[in-house]
């Protein structure tokens, strides 16, 4: 999941993507796209999107963070060699 503040927002409003996608004039299969992260929202998506749902764009569009004892500990993450 790419983005868990928008999921949670959707999920919290009662809004379908279905619904969302014809707010935003583009079909199911783009937005689920880009729901799960294999494409970007350009940034007029992410503004309309916020203005609908009633929340700020930096919010929802906040990308999901590793904790912090993931990246202490992943070499993926740090850097480190394996």
């Amino acid at each position: 999941m790419r983005y868990p503040n928008l999921n949670w927002a959707l999920a919290y409003k009662g809004l379908a993507q279905y619904r969302l996608a014809a707010v935003l004039a583009m079909s199911e299969s783009c937005l689920s796209r880009r729901l799960a992260g294999r494409a970007d929202f350009a940034p007029h998506e992410k503004q309309r999107i916020a203005e609908h749902l009633r929340f700020r764009a930096e919010w929802l569009f906040a990308q999901e963070t590793p904790p912090a004892s993931a990246r202490l500990h992943s070499p993926e993450l740090t850097g480190a060699a394996v």
